[in-house]
């Protein structure tokens, strides 16, 4: 109680204990306020005491994991901003923070395009844009969002759902932003915090269809799909300027404050979601660490048949390791990660344990195994990886995709284990801004009968890229039959596993990577070739 986790509701999360683990692990905390200075804001010798009374302050967290965005109080003679509510829109905290603007400020009201509203007075504020329009007539209709669901669909309890909703053939567009009015929670152990709130909301549904609508320029998220649902199918849509994710689909445990946080034994999680030949796009507009689809506490969902592109951060995220039983499967992905660092196409966290009944109905904390296949994905601007399984994710079978770019093809750290690629064609692994990478990177020690897996893969590396590298201090990682191709000769003598090349290493490691070898790359129409017939393109 009014501790670092005040800022959520409940005020729970994994990151506010003093236990943390995974990359970059601390307890959570957030910054107190700013200091303004007339080099950042020319015009602040014109602020006055009511100057900030509407102010929002946006700011990137360090690294770019997350942005927040804050409230506070304004002291003119210091030139000080004390927050006193935000930074709950991500659940990564740090000390400082990065790169910010503010906004809601009349006193800034100096470029085109820009609008200020006062509160008080009701008078709306438009900078017109001389290049179109010369008087606010010029513009058409001005909209001004005010509900923030259109479809708010709800059962009284799992026990009497509503059945067989179809929601189709229609725009549903100008639902407000909750960035700041809704209460957010860390829903599990992964990075993220989110609002329960949707231009579409389902909670306590069974059967639920919503097919051929365009969702176009919403505030918040486009689709929340809400504790108790079943067998919910979102198809042939279009997600676009989405201020959160398009599709979100978190479900409720048995507690929130208690042990009973860690079980779903209740049942009041989704469950067989079918997301496909949906077309999604220009997602995150506001609340950056947000996706295409996300998913937490949710269980058995099929996302296949779709083309995600244009986001700011992870193309799709499994936020926690709830249960498994979930493909990825067929899908085009790419343009993620645009305005921060880290992740890519996908990413997948698993730091808390949780017990459902998906492996066994009378309860167990182990997870069927997740399916990532037959899938185009371009690691392109700021993707770490194409495939990122970060901080403890396990039970894995990544086979059959072809992954463009990145620094890295298999990752796995923090404790992760039962990672299995397979199959895969990587083109040009270590040409991402995160620098030189590797094939495979088992960088967190392998439990013996848990190992990762890396057998028959192609994989291109960019120049300075290498095969692998693994801890060495527990079991060695599963390897063989790995095609790894580079580009001068001289690469194929030095190129090989934690620094030793590969037919030294096999040498000294018998019956360990049979079958695999490095050659020089001499037709690049080859891979071309063998990824259309991977895909069956």
């Amino acid at each position: 109680v009014g501790g670092s986790c005040a800022v959520y509701d409940p005020p729970v999360s994994y990151w506010c204990s003093n236990a943390t683990q995974g990359g970059g692990a601390f307890q959570f905390l957030i910054p107190s306020g700013v200091v303004l200075d007339e080099s950042f804001l020319p015009n602040l010798p014109k602020y006055n005491e009511k100057s900030l009374e509407q102010a929002v302050v946006n700011a990137w967290r360090p690294a770019r994991w997350e942005n927040w965005m804050f409230e506070g109080d304004f002291d003119l003679e210091k030139k000080t901003i004390v927050f006193t509510k935000g930074g709950f829109q991500g659940a990564r905290g740090e000390k400082e923070g990065g790169d910010w603007f503010i906004e809601n400020v009349f006193e800034e009201l100096d470029a085109a395009n820009e609008f200020f509203y006062n509160r008080s007075s009701k008078v709306l504020y438009l900078y017109l844009n001389s290049t179109m329009a010369s008087s606010p007539e010029d513009y058409g209709k001005l909209v001004v969002p005010q509900e923030e669901s259109v479809f708010n669909v709800q059962g009284t309890s799992k026990n009497n759902p509503v059945v067989g909703l179809t929601i189709e053939n229609m725009k549903i567009t100008g639902t407000r932003h909750t960035y700041l009015t809704a209460p957010h929670t860390v829903p599990s152990g992964g990075d993220w915090a989110l609002e329960r709130r949707g231009a579409i909301f389902l909670e306590n549904t069974e059967q639920t269809l919503v097919q051929n609508v365009k969702v176009n320029t919403v505030d918040g998220h486009a689709l929340m799909i809400s504790g108790y649902n079943r067998n919910t199918t979102v198809r042939g849509n279009e997600f676009a300027w989405v201020g959160g994710s398009a599709i979100a689909s978190w479900g409720r445990t048995d507690g929130e404050t208690d042990e009973g946080a860690f079980s779903g034994m209740g049942g009041t999680f989704p469950r067989f979601n079918l997301v496909e030949n949906n077309i999604v796009r220009e997602v995150g507009h506001f609340e950056k660490q947000n996706s295409f689809y996300v998913q937490a506490k949710t269980a058995q969902s099929t996302i296949r048949n779709n083309v995600f592109f244009n986001g700011p951060r992870a193309g799709v995220n499994y936020n926690d390791g709830f249960g498994g039983g979930d493909v990825l499967e067929g899908n085009l992905i790419f343009n993620t990660c645009r305005e921060s660092g880290d992740h890519g196409p996908f990413n997948s966290w698993d730091r808390q344990p949780f017990l459902t009944p998906i492996v066994d109905p009378e309860g167990s904390t182990e997870m069927e195994w997740r399916i990532i296949k037959g899938n185009f994905m371009i690691g392109n601007y700021q993707s770490q990886e194409t495939v990122d399984n970060d901080d403890g994710s396990g039970y894995y079978l990544t086979e059959e995709n072809f992954l463009v770019y990145s620094s890295n093809g298999l990752k796995s750290d923090f404790g992760g284990h039962d990672n299995h690629h397979i199959s895969n064609i990587y083109a040009y692994v270590g040409s991402g801004t995160w620098g030189s990478g590797t094939c495979f990177g088992d960088i967190t020690a392998q439990l013996e009968g848990h190992e990762d897996l890396y057998q028959d893969n192609l994989c291109v590396l960019s120049e300075g890229g290498d095969y692998g590298i693994f801890d060495d201090s527990g079991a060695i990682p599963k390897m063989g039959g790995n095609d790894v191709y580079v580009l001068s000769s001289d690469s194929v003598k030095t190129t090989g596993v934690n620094g030793v090349p590969l037919a030294e290493f096999q040498e000294k490691n018998p019956g360990v990577d049979d079958g695999s070898e490095v050659s020089v790359l001499e037709d690049w129409q080859m891979i071309i070739d063998k990824a259309k017939a991977l895909l069956e393109i």
